[in-house]
């Protein structure tokens, strides 16, 4: 038995592209550490990201059951679904891993790396395009670059900051993650998932990467251009040495595994459930 579910696929990864003072007693010190763990999460727009991607999934689902309702999960399937994502705790796994992986100096660095002046707008620009009237500017900027399109020296500085983003990729690894979780969960549920099957989905996996991570690129380079329109070629150089900066790659690493692990995690308990609902309703 097989679900698929392509939509919720692209708008995860679209989207996707589109995120401890230590004191005397152990406790205390646990505690301190945890807030400051959330407070890295919520100042590099993590927290943002999680219910941004909480909220896609469930438009997802309700497009996926409008355009195709015999294959798509039924209402009370999403809410089954929905309800295993949830209980994955994609902040608590985040705010852990954070916790082991960093230490006191490092959060304290990046929460004031995220709170610098170019970083932050970076940020703000790039949330903005989920704003109500983003879709009819875009359009216009796009018609406009049509016929003006950006000199080779700016498309450089773009495609380099799209490169120390590694937004591409983490969207890349997501998606694809979330793909092998999906089919193998499938088969896992119908006893089929043998030695055979995962050489089979390995071999798929693989050359799903050839292809993914090179068209997703374009499409945000594609984007790139919008969202930093407003930014000078001199920024865009900093923004581009502020990104290769290494603790804030040991984070984005770091969060990109713990993200999509949890989320992996959770759609595989979700699928399981939902298959396990209508085998129950048969």
């Amino acid at each position: 038995m097989s679900i698929k579910y392509k939509s919720l696929i692209i708008s995860i990864s679209a989207l996707l592209f589109s995120l401890a003072i230590f004191h005397p007693t152990l406790a205390h010190a646990k505690n301190l550490s945890q807030i400051k763990a959330e407070e890295l999460m919520e100042e590099s727009g993590l927290n943002l990201a999680i219910k941004s991607t909480e909220n896609q999934i469930n438009a997802s689902l309700i497009l996926e059951r409008k355009n195709n309702p015999e294959k798509a999960f039924s209402h009370n399937e999403q809410e089954l679904f929905t309800r295993e994502l949830k209980e994955s705790n994609f902040r608590i796994n985040i705010t852990e891993a954070i916790q082991q992986q960093l230490d006191r100096t490092e959060i304290e660095y990046l929460i004031n790396y995220f709170n610098s002046d170019l970083i932050k707008r970076s940020l703000t620009e790039d949330n903005a395009l989920t704003a109500p009237n983003q879709q009819k500017q875009q359009q216009l900027f796009f018609d406009e670059l049509s016929s003006n399109p950006l000199s080779l020296s700016r498309t450089k500085l773009i495609e380099d900051l799209e490169k120390a983003s590694l937004a591409t990729h983490a969207a890349a690894y997501n998606m694809i993650t979330m793909q092998k979780a999906r089919i193998k969960a499938s088969m896992q549920f119908d006893n089929s998932f043998d030695k055979e099957a995962e050489l089979k989905l390995n071999a798929y996996i693989n050359k799903l990467k050839l292809d993914v991570e090179p068209r997703l690129r374009q499409q945000k380079i594609h984007l790139m251009k919008y969202v930093y329109r407003n930014f000078s070629d001199n920024e865009l150089s900093l923004l581009i040495k502020l990104l290769n900066d290494k603790k804030r790659v040991k984070y984005f690493i770091l969060v990109t595994d713990a993200f999509a692990n949890t989320l992996s995690s959770g759609i595989s308990k979700g699928l399981t459930a939902v298959l396990q609902h209508r085998k129950n309703n048969k």
